[in-house]
């Protein structure tokens, strides 16, 4: 056994896996894309790993829920090319609650399957993807490239139905995936892919998520307008 396959082997071990580097995000800078909307920002842990990755554009990003918009708000301050705001997209106009957790990552509007974790409800703005930039014809059509991030728990779905119009002027799409429902509603990978594909997306990248023993339960997925 050479010496790589042992490094592994004990990685392996500790719940830990080597592969090849394959660029994902990275596409972006690629590609000179110049406006990437966060949908489902948290505290900004996405548009840290975009910066990281060569990323020199806007972002606007979308954050519901109190306690991690202040967190994004703080972190991202002093950053002339983001753009906060404190509202989920869907495909509904008003007002909704979002089941809140402890871990904020997981709140989502939908109900978590086999999981009984405590949550709190928190009554949060809702709006469309269509209604924010429909309107906003000039200033969405000055970008170049545009790329569409969506990491919403299980409500994947509505956000894309929500953008349909404005789907057409998308170059690119991130979205969080999954291989079994973790949440009520939820659209699996085969889902997406399909709905993306008859949209002119082809899916061009896949990155590891959420992985539990030997099961994988989530991936990142990037589609490309070709």
């Amino acid at each position: 056994m050479n010496q790589n396959n042992m490094v592994r082997k004990l990685l392996n071990r500790l719940g830990w896996d080597v592969c090849h580097y394959r660029p994902f995000l990275e596409v972006l800078s690629e590609h000179a894309f110049d406006l990437v909307i966060d949908v489902g920002a948290n505290e900004g842990q996405f548009i840290k790993e975009l910066e990281r990755s060569g990323y020199k554009g806007d972002t606007i990003s979308y954050e519901p829920c109190q306690m991690p918009y202040r967190v994004l708000v703080d972190s991202r301050r002093n950053r002339l090319k983001n753009t906060m705001v404190n509202k989920a997209l869907g495909n509904e106009i008003g007002k909704k609650v979002i089941r809140v957790y402890s871990d904020t990552r997981f709140s989502s509007f939908n109900k978590l399957r086999a999981v009984d974790l405590v949550y709190s409800e928190e009554e949060i703005d809702i709006t469309t993807l269509n209604s924010e930039f429909e309107s906003k014809y000039d200033f969405f059509s000055k970008y170049k490239k545009k790329c569409l991030k969506v990491d919403t728990q299980g409500f994947e779905r509505d956000v894309l139905e929500g953008g349909s119009e404005v789907l057409g002027g998308i170059d690119a799409v991130i979205m969080e995936c999954s291989y079994s429902r973790i949440y009520d509603r939820q659209w699996l990978i085969e889902d997406t892919v399909s709905y993306l594909r008859k949209r002119g997306f082809v899916l061009w990248g896949v990155k590891r998520g959420f992985i539990k023993g030997s099961r994988e339960y989530e991936c990142d997925c990037l589609f490309l307008k070709i």
